[in-house]
């Protein structure tokens, strides 16, 4: 039967070596932080809100009043002018009118509506029309006017006969030739508004504020300040084994008879 062998002490620190400590973070380590963007907010004017959300409402009802007229002129003399001239403008300025109100009624008239490049294009485009319309317009009502004066009868090309020079066309071209002035006044002031105001995002996009990280804080340690020292491992000494006295052999001896 084999005796069990005693364990060497490099076998004991094999089986019983404590796990390594884990490394800890010094005290002085800096923390990473994000870049942070920050973008200005723009400030909008109260009172220019409020003057051009009144401009589109004349320029509704402006346009509405517009094709009132225009479709009233439909049998006379002037009714190819206006179809051809007037509608394509007033529907398109009424709906342009419409689209504004309702994005600030949307945003219940906080802040801006459209986007400002958005009103410098659409002002653009119909006070630009409207100028050409409305020289064509009063041009057309100057030689109406001589027709009037001096003469009773004209001929309508239209209906291919003479018809009273009477006042009544006269007066409703002379209107609708003011209300297509009032639609030029209107998106012009709004261009020249619309302008500036984009001029002013622009500007605030550019200056765009932005946080960087600068050098990490470091803080130094006292001289008598405690500091964790790491657990080290300690060898665990070997146990002698015990050692067996061997046997007693059974001893013979003498004993004298008698």
């Amino acid at each position: 039967m084999s005796e069990p062998t005693a364990a060497t002490p490099s076998q004991q620190e094999k089986g019983q070596q404590p796990a390594a400590a884990q490394p800890m973070v010094p005290p002085g380590a800096p923390f990473q932080y994000g870049q942070y963007m920050y973008q200005p907010q723009v400030i909008h004017n109260k009172a220019w809100q409020r003057t051009k959300d009144a401009l589109q409402i004349i320029s509704l009802l402006a346009s509405i009043i517009g094709l009132g007229l225009a479709g009233s002129l439909g049998g006379s003399w002037y009714s190819y002018y206006t179809l051809f001239w007037n509608l394509p403008l007033f529907i398109f300025t009424a709906i342009w009118s419409i689209a504004e109100l309702a994005v600030r009624i949307k945003r219940k008239f906080q802040g801006t509506g459209i986007h400002p490049g958005v009103h410098v294009a659409m002002s653009l485009l119909i006070w630009l029309g409207a100028s050409v319309i409305a020289g064509f317009q009063i041009t057309l009502t100057a030689y109406r006017a001589y027709d009037i004066d001096y003469y009773d009868e004209c001929w309508d090309e239209f209906e291919g006969e003479y018809r009273s020079c009477g006042t009544s066309s006269f007066s409703l071209m002379a209107a609708l030739c003011a209300f297509t002035v009032i639609v030029w006044l209107v998106h012009f002031i709004l261009f020249i508004g619309a302008c500036v105001d984009t001029s002013k995002h622009n500007a605030l996009r550019r200056a765009q504020v932005m946080f960087v990280q600068g050098p990490p804080p470091t803080w130094g340690v006292p001289p008598n300040a405690w500091q964790p020292v790491p657990m080290q491992p300690m060898p665990m000494p070997a146990q002698p084994q015990p050692t067996q006295a061997p046997a007693a052999q059974p001893a013979e001896y003498y004993t004298p008879q008698r």
